[in-house]
């Protein structure tokens, strides 16, 4: 996943999302990854949205919950070799 939307957040979503809703988080939705509707089908939701370490930090099952997690504004962490205490 990481190779697809690097090491910032993730929305997964049934439906696509408009890119000036979600300018600052990567989307990756089930109409065009098929393999998104049956993860979002178990957790009985709408969207995921995934912390840049990889877990879940929250889930939306009506239409103004996935426009806000859309617009929710996190930090990408910096990759190890660029961060100032690398050694």
């Amino acid at each position: 996943m990481d190779d697809l939307v690097g090491y910032g957040p993730v929305l997964f979503t049934r439906e696509k999302i408009l890119r000036d809703r979600a300018e600052n988080i990567a989307t990756i939705d089930a109409q065009h990854e098929p393999s998104v509707k049956p993860f979002l089908d178990r957790l009985g939701v709408n969207a995921v949205l995934l912390r840049p370490d990889r877990y879940i930090l929250a889930t939306a099952k009506s239409e103004k919950e996935v426009a806000a997690l859309a617009s929710v504004k996190l930090p990408s962490p910096a990759a190890p070799e660029n961060s100032p205490n690398f050694q």
